[in-house]
């Protein structure tokens, strides 16, 4: 990955390795929870305890860790736990799948934050 597409954030609670994130009010970041969520990034290799840094990916190819069954191309978003899933439409997408996985994997997906 490049390194312009990863910027800092202080952790709004735990974070974990490839989890999806979203933004609070006070600026940090904590793992996303719905599907309707304003979806910033992902955790690369590293996660982070609540008020511990923690490096966001918001562009490139980077990992995420899948909660469900995925096929190449699928436009991903968030479950209750930050893990990625097949979106549907109307919700929120941080990209596509490049590889097919099932749940518990690690896959990489191209990065495409908007609605679906």
């Amino acid at each position: 990955m490049n390194p312009k597409d990863i910027k800092t954030y202080t952790a709004g609670g735990e974070v974990k390795p490839y989890q999806i994130v979203k933004i609070t009010d006070r600026g940090k970041v904590e793992a996303a929870s719905a599907t309707s969520q304003t979806l910033i990034g992902v955790t690369i290799e590293l996660g982070a305890k609540k008020d511990e840094r923690v490096d966001i990916a918001h562009g490139g190819l980077p990992k995420v860790k899948l909660s469900a069954a995925v096929t190449v191309g699928a436009a991903l978003t968030t479950d209750t736990d930050g893990y990625a899933k097949a979106a549907s439409s109307g919700d929120m997408v941080v990209g596509f799948a490049l590889s097919a996985g099932a749940d518990g994997d690690v896959i990489p997906f191209v990065f495409s934050l908007h609605k679906w």
